[in-house]
């Protein structure tokens, strides 16, 4: 299957989305699934993720799982 798609959408290499927009729509995907503290954690890592030790890290923070179970 083929689509054309126009390069000047939202979000393209042309018009990429502000830290702003990435985040909003982080926070909209994980809503229900990830509490407040952890996409604020989430955020932290992910804009220094350079400075991170352990990457692994974040992928334990975006596991939704484990933190409704954490949470309840």
């Amino acid at each position: 299957m083929e689509r054309w798609a126009d390069e000047n959408y939202r979000g393209s290499p042309h018009n990429p989305l502000s830290d702003a927009d990435l985040e909003a729509k982080f926070r909209d995907c994980a809503e229900g699934l990830l509490d407040e503290g952890r996409v604020k954690q989430v955020f932290s890592s992910v804009w220094s993720i350079e400075e991170m030790e352990d990457v692994g890290r974040l992928f334990d923070l975006l596991d939704w799982k484990s933190s409704r179970s954490a949470s309840s």
